[in-house]
């Protein structure tokens, strides 16, 4: 799990956790607002390292119900990528 608060270092995270070495990363995150010059928790997201095979096809039917009940303020948004593959 991790704060979405700094959205340079959310894509610094992301970043680095794509050179590692890790088969099977697969980023789930929502941002409930848009970001703002005030530090606040505008998401959060979790990788979850050689998921369940059905896991993506599952969270591509959730996720956009969750979303509507969840965003705050627009443009939010989810997200699901995969950060590294076998």
């Amino acid at each position: 799990w991790y704060p979405i608060k700094d959205r340079k270092a959310v894509t610094a995270f992301r970043a680095a956790l794509r050179e590692t070495a890790i088969p099977k990363l697969l980023d789930i995150a929502f941002e409930i607002r848009p970001a703002s010059d005030e530090p606040s928790l505008d998401g959060s997201g979790l990788v979850v390292v050689n998921p369940p095979y059905t896991l993506e096809s599952e969270l591509r039917l959730l996720l956009p119900a969750l979303h509507k009940v969840l965003a705050v303020r627009q443009p939010s948004r989810w997200i699901l990528e995969w950060l590294a593959g076998e």
